[in-house]
């Protein structure tokens, strides 16, 4: 036999198991960061979220949960409302919808927002909420049930509640509106981790508290 020939195989029982092992990690690698960048491509495109949120949104996972710090609020007022907000929330003052009369996004420092948009003028409150819900048809969310209410804090309208799933996590997403005679508001709740999320009580203290 030539001498450059005489190439050893390995005998190694676990080498090709090995290889083998590793070429599915990176196969599911490649998948799953595939998976979330439509994930978040779809998000973005539907204006759920904004590109400048990736960052906080990839290294959610890696920070410590902190439940909503609801003994000393903060109190947000403007010409026509206010409420108050968990101390340890932020408002993402670098959306480029952000204006603080009209538009603003509460985030929890885990798995949570509040939104809430100010029309000037009377809408239909379900028309809005339905408009609202059709963003949520999207790769990676499925919506498993869609309960209705009338009444968020002491104001009566329309809303739906969204219960599903977003890469096999379960999400809890509240869409309210309320049809004034001059304004009307829009309200988003996201539930990221789920019906029993860690900022329930932060959700909670701004509804009640809110006045219109």
């Amino acid at each position: 036999m030539n001498k450059h020939e005489s190439v050893k195989k390995s005998t190694h029982p676990y080498a090709d198991d090995s290889k083998r092992s590793k070429n599915v990690f990176i196969k599911i690698g490649i998948f799953v960061f595939f998976a979330v960048g439509l994930l978040i491509g779809s998000l973005h495109y539907f204006g759920i979220i904004q590109y400048h949120r990736i960052p906080r949104i990839l290294t959610a996972p890696f920070r410590p949960p902190e439940r909503a710090d609801t003994a000393q609020p903060i109190k947000y007022e403007r010409a026509g409302f206010r409420f108050l907000y968990p101390a340890n929330w932020q408002i993402d003052t670098a959306n480029k919808h952000f204006d603080p009369e009209m538009f603003l996004i509460l985030d929890a420092p885990r798995h949570g927002q509040f939104r809430l948009q100010i029309i000037p003028s009377e809408i239909d409150p379900r028309d809005m909420v339905e408009q609202v819900t059709e963003r949520f048809s999207i790769p990676g969310l499925s919506v498993i049930d869609r309960i209705e209410f009338t009444f968020w804090g002491k104001y009566r309208g329309y809303g739906l509640t969204l219960l599903g799933e977003k890469m096999g996590d379960l999400f809890k997403i509240r869409i309210f509106s309320h049809g004034g005679t001059t304004k009307s508001i829009v309200v988003w709740e996201y539930w990221w981790d789920g019906p029993e999320s860690i900022n329930a009580s932060g959700f909670q203290l701004i509804e009640k508290s809110f006045r219109f």
